[in-house]
């Protein structure tokens, strides 16, 4: 079952193709606020897309995905940054350690392999995102000697909250049916498509086989709950991610296929997402109450 789950998973949380395609016309992308400052949209454009359009074009086009599954490949230059940060199943939280465009490559994907300097450039972009992005996190050096990176601190924190997350939680959260359940505004609901983590996003109402292998890919894991480094490494967290949650709901470059749906407080997915995190969060700072201490993760 492992092998068909990891074969289906496929980079980037989209809805289905075709008939379930929203009617709503495309959104107007939020524009960078800075393009001529922001490094890391520099390093991505001048580095990293290329290599993105030679390794994975062939299936991840945007617009024109090959079979179901997801786009994050924009050959529009002027779009293509906006479009691959927005994919949480293919940046994750921005962390070399845990970023699925670089594990899933490295773990065997389609037969595709980096060289090193294509690794090098990517890793180098990461690292300027996760530094962009969390004003407290101080820049990566793997030359200097010391505490763990915060790409390191990812991966770690990552795996202590898969051994924290519980099966009871899990059904106490209701988040089977809450997220399984969660309806768009085209009537379809989440489990018509992600039932299976096909588009690299999991959302079952079989709670069994959702908590399973949410626990075990931190892929998967980082679409719901991510690090957040906001104040700093000392003070690092997993919160639930709102961002990405957002992104997809208000059909954001990257998710423009998506059917739009409803994401405020009070909505039954976000109740059982925040609830589970609430939960998970109590074992976490207690770590003796962890069933896994050393956590779940397969990949």
């Amino acid at each position: 079952m492992r092998k068909i789950l990891l074969v289906t998973i496929a980079l980037g949380m989209i809805g289905c193709v075709g008939g379930l395609e929203s009617a709503e016309p495309d959104p107007e992308p939020d524009p960078d606020p800075d393009p001529v400052t922001n490094e890391g949209r520099v390093l991505y454009d001048t580095n990293v897309h290329t290599i993105m359009a030679a390794k994975c074009a062939g299936c991840h086009t945007a617009g024109q995905p090959a079979g179901n599954v997801t786009g994050f490949v924009e050959s529009d230059r002027t779009k293509a940054y906006e479009t691959m940060v927005n994919y949480v199943a293919v940046v994750g939280s921005f962390a070399s350690s845990t970023a699925p465009v670089l594990t899933k490559v490295v773990n065997g994907h389609q037969g595709i392999v980096y060289t090193p300097t294509e690794l090098g450039s990517i890793t180098t972009w990461l690292d300027k995102e996760l530094e962009i992005r969390n004003p407290g996190v101080i820049p990566e050096d793997p030359n200097m000697p010391g505490p763990e990176t915060a790409s390191q601190m990812t991966k770690r924190l990552i795996k202590e909250w898969s051994g924290c997350m519980t099966k009871a939680d899990f059904e106490t959260a209701n988040m089977a049916q809450g997220v399984g359940g969660w309806q768009t505004n085209n009537n379809q609901e989440c489990d018509n498509c992600h039932a299976t983590a096909g588009e690299g996003f999991i959302a079952s109402r079989d709670a069994t086989f959702f908590f399973d292998n949410l626990a075990k890919h931190s892929a998967l894991i980082q679409q719901y709950y991510l690090v957040d480094y906001s104040e700093g490494l000392a003070t690092a967290k997993v919160v639930v991610n709102r961002t990405a949650i957002t992104n997809v709901a208000t059909r954001q470059p990257g998710h423009t296929e998506h059917p739009s749906f409803n994401a405020d407080d009070g909505t039954q997915g976000i109740n059982a997402i925040v609830e589970f995190h609430t939960l998970t969060a109590a074992h976490a700072a207690t770590p003796a109450t962890c069933e896994v201490p050393a956590g779940r993760l397969v990949d």
